[in-house]
């Protein structure tokens, strides 16, 4: 797909960041600097990364760049619909790597998030870019 993180303009948000450090927080993954990098506390298993969209936008495909490929071993790519606080999941897969990107039917999302549901170290993303229906 066609990613542009740097245009993006969404509120991003993680369920943690390393260290709590600002240095890393989720705005990292989205910032199309391919020197910064959102990353979890060493040992996480478990987290999601999220982008909010401010308003209803139509997405068909998402790219990710691990930063330490192979960490991540099983994932999710879900959406919130406009108006809804259900998250629906798009695909699930078992590795991102430095090149991940796949395109999907187009949905209406508010909300679009990397659901990382095993790891064998602290996941970190280098960025996370979402292909957007112009």
């Amino acid at each position: 797909p066609a990613i542009a993180p740097n245009t993006l303009k969404a509120v991003t948000t993680s369920s943690t960041v390393w260290n709590r450090s600002e240095a890393y927080d989720a705005a990292k993954a989205f910032d199309a600097d391919p020197t910064t990098r959102w990353a979890t506390p060493d040992g996480t298993k478990t987290a999601w990364l999220q982008a909010d969209l401010l308003k209803p936008s139509m997405v068909k495909g998402i790219a990710i760049n691990e930063a330490f490929p192979g960490r991540v071993k099983q994932f999710q790519i879900q959406y919130q619909a406009p108006g809804s606080a259900t998250w629906e999941t798009l695909l699930e897969g078992t590795q991102l790597g430095s090149g991940f990107k796949v395109n999907f039917r187009p949905v209406e999302a508010r909300a679009v998030r990397l659901n990382i549901l095993d790891a064998v170290e602290g996941p970190t993303i280098w960025e996370m870019g979402l292909d957007l229906v112009k």
